[in-house]
């Protein structure tokens, strides 16, 4: 699974940096704005949610289209999408 769709109205929680500069989920969430294109990174950092690379304008309407940021999504809504 590298790719995978997440639906408009999929919570995501945002990345921060941590512990030798690796990047963690935190509690800050946002919900995509619409469907979107997701690459899997196969990173550690929690063991409930799995990290994707989304447009930044699928969480920010008014972002730059070329931007991309790190996100997390629960497991257990990846089972919905």
């Amino acid at each position: 699974m590298n790719e995978i769709v997440l639906k408009k109205g999929t919570t995501v929680f945002l990345s921060e940096k941590g512990h030798n500069r690796f990047f963690y989920p935190t509690d800050k969430s946002d919900t995509l704005i619409l469907d979107t294109l997701a690459t899997r990174l196969y990173w550690v950092g929690s063991n409930d949610m799995i990290a994707f690379m989304i447009p930044e304008t699928s969480v920010y309407a008014n972002s730059e289209s070329n931007k991309f940021i790190s996100v997390w999504v629960q497991k257990s809504s990846l089972y919905n999408c």
